[in-house]
């Protein structure tokens, strides 16, 4: 959530990497989304599933030492 919240510019506009006309905005049903619905069993479930079918293609980072370790390693 924290790096939800500090990437969100808020100026309502898109990101070059967004669809056209895809404004960017930071509203209840995200924040709901991020912290509950995305969370659910079913969710998870389907998350573990991917992982299994698909090892060599899922990376899962949990904080932000491995998202360093990642960035670093996977750079061109």
């Amino acid at each position: 959530m924290k790096i939800a919240i500090i990437g969100y510019s808020g100026s309502g506009k898109s990101s070059p990497s967004m669809t056209r006309g895809c404004d960017e905005k930071m509203d209840l049903e995200f924040i709901f989304w991020i912290l509950h619905s995305g969370r659910t069993c079913e969710h998870t479930k389907r998350y573990k599933d991917t992982l299994a079918d698909y090892p060599d293609k899922c990376t899962v980072i949990r904080n932000q030492r491995q998202l360093t370790q990642f960035i670093n390693r996977n750079i061109f």
